[in-house]
Formats: C-alpha cells, structure tokens, sequence
C-alpha cells in the first residue's frame, strides 16, 4: 500500500526544503498533549517552566518557579514570577519537587547470554601435563557481555518506573561468576541508544554459575575465578611487552581478558553479590590479591559488617531483600472481629444466649443429639491438646533476626558507609514502600532520600552537580505528598533529562487504588 504525499511530488531538494521548512515552523506541543505517552517523534525536551513548586522535603523547604532547557535546570525564579513566554507551564501548587531516583541495581530488561565453556581446541591431556588452566575454559565468566547491547524496557516497565518517581536505571545481567558489564540508562521515552547515560559502569560478580560440570562447588567457583585473574595478569603482561617493544609472544585477541585488565586495574568496580559477612569476605581476600575495587550487593545480613565496610572506605547496594515479616511476640495479640465487625468480646455473650431457643411459654427444645454434646463428650473435648505453640523466646530470636536484616541500612547510615538501593527484579513500587518502612523504623529521611538519588549516583561512579541545583540534569519527580512517609503520596509529573510524563489519572474503585499502591 502506497501513501502519497503532495509534497513527495515535487523534484528532491524542493522536498526537501519544504519538509524541513514544515519541521522549522512547526509549533511546539501544549502541555495538555503530554500524557503517559508522548508522541514517538517529539525527542527534543521543550522549555519547561515548574511554577510555584515546593523544592525538597522539611517544613522550611522553599517554594520556587524551576526553569528548564535544554535537559537542564536553567534556573529559579520566584515563586509568583509570571511564567517566561515559550515554556511549557507546569502548575506545582500543591506539589514537592524532589530529584529523580535511581534504580542503582536492575536485572529487567537484560538477559544474560550463557559463556560458551569450550571455545578452543581442546588440549590433548596424554601430550603433556598442563600446570595452567587450559586457554578459554570459560564456564560462568562472561565479563565481555555488555548490557548496553542488548537491554530492552517496555513501556509497561517504564511506566512502573515513573510511577515511583524512578528517572534512572543501571540494567545489569546476572547469575554468573562474572555476567557482564552494567549500563546506567535514564527511564524516559526514546530509542536506547538516546537514553544511555554510561554504557560500561560496573561488573556483575557473584559465587554462582550456569551449567554442569566444573566448577560445581563454592570451592571450585573461587578457584575458577583466580585462575581467570591470573590469566588477565599474564594477558596484560604481554601486552605491556609487546607496547615497550620487548621480545615474546604477542597476547590473544582475548575480549575477555581485556575486561579483566579493567577490573585488575580498578577502574571498573565489582558489584559482587554478598548477602552474608562470609560472602563479603572472600569478595575482599580476592579483591586484595588482584585489586580489584569491590562494591557490596544485595547486604541482607551486612549490618553487622558495617564498621568494615567504613574502614575500607567501600559501598553498598542494597536490594531490600529481607523476606516477610516476622510477628513480634512482644506486642499483644490482637483478638479476631466477629463476621459482623463488632469485636470478639461484643459478639460472644450474645453468641452463648443463642445457643438454646426458648419458647414463647418458657419452655426449651429438646436437647438433639446432634447438636447438644453430652457432659462427658464435653469433658473430654476441653481436655484435647491445644495447638503447638513454639516457646516465646525463639519467637523472639526470629523477630530480633529479621529486623536486623531489615535495619541493613540503618546500621551503614550510623557509620557513614555509602549505600544505594535496587529493585534487582522485584516491581520499583514494592522497593520505595520497603524504604517507607525503613524510614519508619528509624533511618532518617536525608539519608534515604540521598541513597535514592545523588548518593547512589556516586555509588555507582556517575556523579555531577548536584541534583536540583542550577546546570544538573532537569530529572525530577512532582509529588502529592512526602513519599517516604506518606504511602498514599503519589507521583503527578516526572521530569527525565527535560522530558515531561504526565501520571495517569488516579482511578476511584478500590481495586484501581490497590493497583497504584502496588505499583
């Protein structure tokens, strides 16, 4: 099917012209015709102009006019300034203005592509005795993989993102010894290559790989990654001999072991997968041996680490992993409502005045048989066991274990350790309503807010000015309400590098709100 065009009719450059012209000419987009989805060809940001808008948290949070350009924030005005012509205007009554958080671990979006173990000729054995691994017995190790090149979102995701006031993403492969690298991308609309912000921004480290055979043990997985970090040594080696001009063999062409020169060399971190101390612990014998520069991930019993993690100057990613909440024995129970709401108490005596009808002349039913137990049948079901009740003090214990697990963070904020969260593969809402909880329990609303944005930026090497100041990227989220205290506090604007998203309408039915706080 062909569509024909008047302007496609006339010769090539007066097409040209006139199409560029039609572009040149054409009038920018109203604010109402921003939605969840703006159109696919407008990927320019427009001037924005946020009027009379709450910036940051704290009663003595000032209201200011924000102007944006460019993807930047241009500057503040005040707060009744008449808005500048040729801006988009943006009404904040109402509304608090805080930085773009960022999801600092993810692994949507990105499926890690299995290592080839057997790339080489494999070495006859009978030959001779080898003392080294044998060249590209690669089984879990994949540090070439780059995220960037394959990462994909659908907009369902990017949705979900917004929703929670999420404007940046480090998609991360994962579930090898070594998946691959990182790549830090922003959550607005717009083809990837658009949307990156560093491609290569840390590699995925964890004690665990895919496949049979060797390495099959914890043991084994370790040793596999020394071997591996030799071979990068020696790689690097040569290739220092070969630049100087010195006699021997010319290294591999070897991507892999490239990679790892980065890692050797410190100038990519590790994020490695350690959720108990002894996981930190031969994650840091190893990085001592071979410099690598190790970033904690995941931290489910860490806490007690803390202090270090303080002396060795090292970060945090914590994925809010500590699993359903254990009941607090010492708290009292509370008695289950009767069917009709009222409370145990109201609905009883009037459940024992039911239990036998009285007639109108004074008289009672005949007891049934079915119904009436005997007195001897009653003895005995008073005196059947009650159900098992484990002892309170390992209730306790319990309780005491999960909050510890829960207060990871609480416990590197007292000693300073640098810390960021990530969603890994759970939904952006359910991570935002667990740092709500840990908010609630103690952690001081700067520190969390600085983890979900600036703080984790640095964690993850991509710092700049500082967020919401004059010159740093124009990403913020337009909140009804603190969302780090209130959970009914939702997102109305998202602002990612200047590029407006407007939340959907807030539906009324009980089920639609249930759907916004999963979210």
């Amino acid at each position: 099917m062909h569509v024909f065009h008047p302007l496609l009719r006339a010769p090539g450059r007066v097409c040209a012209a006139a199409l560029g012209a039609a572009l040149w000419f054409a009038p920018a987009a109203p604010a109402a015709q921003f939605g969840s989805r703006p159109q696919a060809a407008e990927q320019r940001p427009q001037p924005v102009c946020v009027r009379d808008v709450q910036l940051g948290l704290g009663e003595g949070a000032e209201r200011v006019t924000l102007l944006l350009g460019g993807g930047r924030i241009l500057g503040r005005q005040a707060a009744d300034a008449p808005p500048p012509p040729g801006h988009i205007l943006v009404d904040g009554t109402g509304l608090i203005a805080l930085p773009a958080f960022v999801d600092a671990f993810t692994t949507r979006g990105v499926t890690t592509p299995s290592p080839t173990p057997d790339r080489d000729e494999v070495q006859d054995p009978r030959a001779d005795v080898w003392v080294d691994m044998r060249p590209a017995l690669r089984r879990g190790l994949n540090p070439a993989f780059r995220a960037v090149d394959t990462a994909t979102l659908s907009a369902e995701h990017l949705d979900a993102w917004r929703a929670a006031g999420f404007g940046y993403a480090l998609q991360s492969p994962s579930g090898e010894l070594l998946s691959g690298r990182a790549a830090l991308v922003s959550l607005r609309e717009g083809a990837l290559r658009e949307r990156v912000v560093r491609g290569d921004v840390a590699m995925h480290a964890s004690f665990s790989s895919t496949g049979g055979g060797y390495p099959g043990t914890l043991m084994g997985r370790i040793a596999h990654l020394r071997q591996f970090a030799l071979d990068a040594a020696h790689f690097a080696e040569l290739s220092r001999r070969q630049e100087a001009g010195l006699p021997g063999p010319r290294p591999p062409y070897d991507p892999d072991l490239e990679v790892a020169a980065q890692l050797a060399s410190g100038e990519l971190p590790l994020l490695c997968a350690a959720e108990r101390p002894a996981d930190l612990s031969r994650w840091l014998r190893l990085a001592e041996e071979f410099g690598w520069r190790p970033v904690a991930l995941g931290g489910r019993e860490l806490g007690a680490d803390a202090e270090r993690l303080a002396n060795r100057g090292l970060a945090a990613v914590l994925t809010l992993a500590w699993g359903d909440e254990v009941d607090d024995p010492r708290e009292p129970k509370k008695k289950k409502d009767a069917p009709d709401g009222r409370s145990k108490e109201e609905a009883e005596p009037e459940l024992a005045t039911d239990e036998v009808q009285v007639d109108a002349d004074g008289g009672g039913d005949e007891p049934s048989p079915e119904t009436d137990a005997a007195p001897d049948d009653a003895e005995a079901a008073s005196a059947s066991p009650k159900p098992y009740e484990e002892p309170f003090a390992l209730r306790l214990e319990k309780r005491l274990e999960w909050e510890k697990r829960r207060d990871t963070a609480i416990a590197l904020a007292l000693r300073g350790v640098p810390f960021a969260f990530g969603t890994a593969d759970e939904a952006p809402g359910d991570l935002l309503r667990k740092v709500r909880e840990l908010v609630e329990a103690g952690l001081p609303e700067e520190a969390a807010l600085e983890a979900l944005s600036d703080g984790a930026r640095r964690v993850l090497g991509a710092g700049g000015p500082r967020s919401l100041d004059d010159g740093s990227d124009a990403s913020l989220a337009l909140w009804s309400a603190n969302p780090l205290t209130d959970k009914k506090a939702r997102v109305e604007w998202m602002i990612v590098e200047g590029h407006l998203w407007r939340a959907p309408a807030k539906k009324e039915s009980g089920a639609g709100n249930k759907d916004e706080e999963k979210r």
